[in-house]
């Protein structure tokens, strides 16, 4: 018998939600990649930002 036939593993599945807003580089990877307009410098007064991904982490 081998050792690794005693292991037990378990498949698990993590959510996670963001307290905060983004910061840093996660933050502008998630601004390039899910802006719609992404000439504007800010999200406060854009027509989208309801329904804007990277507009939402940052609101609460």
């Amino acid at each position: 018998m081998t050792a690794l036939q005693h292991l037990t593993f378990f498949r698990l599945r993590c959510r996670i939600q963001a307290e905060t807003a983004l910061r840093g580089g996660f933050g502008m990877a998630l601004r390039r990649t899910a802006c719609a307009r992404p000439q504007r410098s800010v999200c406060g007064d854009c027509l989208l930002r309801r329904q804007c991904v990277y507009s939402q982490s940052s609101i609460k």
